[in-house]
C-alpha cells in the first residue's frame, strides 16, 4: 500500500483554466471551500461573457474532489459537453462551459491518484487542513523544551 502526503501548498491546489474567451490561458486556483463562478460582484471565480449569470454556478472543493451545481442559470452548464441540472463530481481534466467560455480543470492530487491506481497501487490520502502558520511555533516550542529539560538536568548534576 502507498500513502500519500497531500499538501495545500499551491502546486497541488486544483485550478480552473480559461481554455476559450477573451481571457483565454487566465488560471483560477480554487483551494478548499466553497467558489461562485459568475460575472457579479458575489462571484469568486469572475467570468467575463455576458451569457454568465452573476451566480452561475458553485462549486465546492473538499478533499475528496469537486462537486459542480447550476445556480438555475438562464443559459445552463456544460460539463464535458452535457448539460446538467444535478451536481456532477469533476476530475482531472473536465471541461466546463459557462456561457460562452470553456474552463479545464487541472488537479495534480487526482492525477497522482489516478496514475497509482493504474498502475495497481492502492492509496490512502492524508490531507493536512491546518493553518500553516502555526506550523513555525509549534515547530520551535520542542527545542526550547529540550534546552530546559536539559538545562535542569546539568544544574541538578552540578548542586549533587
Amino acid at each position: 500500500m502507498t500513502v500519500a502526503f497531500m499538501s495545500t501548498g499551491p502546486n497541488l491546489v486544483p485550478v480552473l483554466v480559461e481554455t476559450t474567451g477573451v481571457h483565454r490561458g487566465r488560471e483560477h486556483a480554487m483551494p478548499y471551500g466553497e467558489h461562485i463562478l459568475g460575472r457579479g460582484r458575489g462571484a469568486t471565480v469572475a467570468l467575463d461573457d455576458p451569457d454568465v449569470s452573476r451566480q452561475h454556478a458553485r462549486i465546492v472543493v473538499e478533499p475528496e474532489g469537486l462537486t459542480i451545481f447550476d445556480l438555475g442559470s438562464k443559459n445552463g452548464l456544460r460539463v464535458d459537453g452535457r448539460r446538467i441540472h444535478d451536481a456532477v463530481t469533476l476530475g482531472h481534466g473536465d471541461e466546463l462551459t459557462v456561457g460562452e467560455i470553456t474552463l479545464r480543470l487541472q488537479h495534480p492530487a487526482a492525477q497522482v491518484a489516478q496514475a497509482l491506481a493504474a498502475a495497481g497501487e492502492a492509496t490512502v490520502t492524508i490531507t493536512n487542513t491546518k493553518d500553516e502558520r502555526e506550523a513555525p511555533m509549534m515547530g520551535l516550542l520542542w527545542p526550547v523544551v529540550g534546552v530546559l529539560v536539559f538545562g535542569t538536568a546539568v544544574v541538578a548534576l552540578l548542586l549533587v
